[in-house]
């Protein structure tokens, strides 16, 4: 199920009991710089435009470079696993050609239910809602992209999204501590926050199951501090952890909403009736 909280109060003093020291954010670039392509921003999306300008018989997708590749690039993937043909859709909508990551303990990855992600979109379209941040929820970010009314950008520790996507659409971060991998990332998720001002916007956040609430407390925080106030925000996490939730963020009202995935055994969407677990919790979007 769902639940929703709300609050009208002031952001509440930033804790410093999850800052990024110099020493974690050099190691955690370090560890980005390795796995992400050898190429920058630029040199991505001009793939991707080779990509969609070309035939769908010569597109490939190497899983294991995680790089869009031409049937001309081959010969540099023999003995790779790659994909051969991909769909104009497949560009737009990324999570249908990624394998999903399944580290359990740090990065484990669950996509939104087709259910879910006309749920949210149709609720956020009925309120409104211009702007949206999406935070660990690509497969509603994919969704919102195809709305003409609606500007989304995604937050995700996922680099592989980097090269379907601009800057603006996209940044490399982490949810719990706020912070970019790229060094212009923390000041274009501000600018996009701060459009609030003129644009009604709002948050989705999606968080790694068996995330600690206290933690992503912060993290909610300090996308709030970013924006300069507190803004109107979806959090998808398991019902039985609402006194935690409540307590790390007080404003928080519980929304009588089942949250379902594609790809977990436990909560798939032909599974709902059947008392799933993760839930939805939200400010008052009004």
């Amino acid at each position: 199920m769902v639940q929703q909280y709300c609050s009208n109060d002031s952001i509440p003093a930033r804790s410093h009991a999850h800052e990024v020291t110099e020493e974690k954010q050099i190691r955690s670039k370090a560890e980005f710089e390795s796995k992400r392509p050898h190429l920058n921003r630029q040199q991505l999306l001009r793939s991707l435009e080779a990509t969609k300008e070309s035939a769908f018989s010569v597109r490939r997708y190497c899983h294991t470079c995680e790089r869009l590749v031409l049937k001309s690039d081959t010969q540099q993937h023999e003995g790779h696993h790659v994909k051969e043909g991909v769909f104009d859709k497949e560009l737009s909508h990324p999570t249908s050609i990624l394998t999903p990551l399944d580290n359990r303990k740090s990065q484990a990855q669950y996509y939104f239910s087709t259910s879910t992600v006309e749920f949210l979109v149709s609720e956020l379209r009925r309120l409104s809602y211009s702007r949206v941040l999406c935070v660990g929820a690509p497969r509603l970010h994919e969704a919102l992209l195809q709305n003409d009314d609606i500007t989304s950008m995604l937050l995700d520790i996922d680099h592989r999204y980097a090269q379907f996507y601009s800057q603006e659409s996209y940044q490399c971060a982490n949810m719990f501590n706020g912070f970019f991998y790229e060094e212009e990332g923390s000041q274009i998720c501000q600018r996009f926050l701060q459009s609030c001002v003129e644009e009604p916007i709002a948050l989705v956040i999606d968080p790694p199951f068996g995330a600690l609430a206290t933690v992503l407390a912060h993290g909610v925080k300090k996308l709030w501090a970013m924006a300069g106030k507190e803004l109107p925000t979806v959090l998808v996490f398991p019902y039985f952890m609402e006194s935690h939730i409540t307590l790390a963020l007080p404003s928080f009202k519980m929304l009588d909403y089942q949250v379902t995935y594609d790809n977990h055994q436990h909560f798939k969407a032909h599974m709902q009736k059947h008392g799933g677990v993760k839930a939805i919790r939200c400010e008052d979007l009004h």
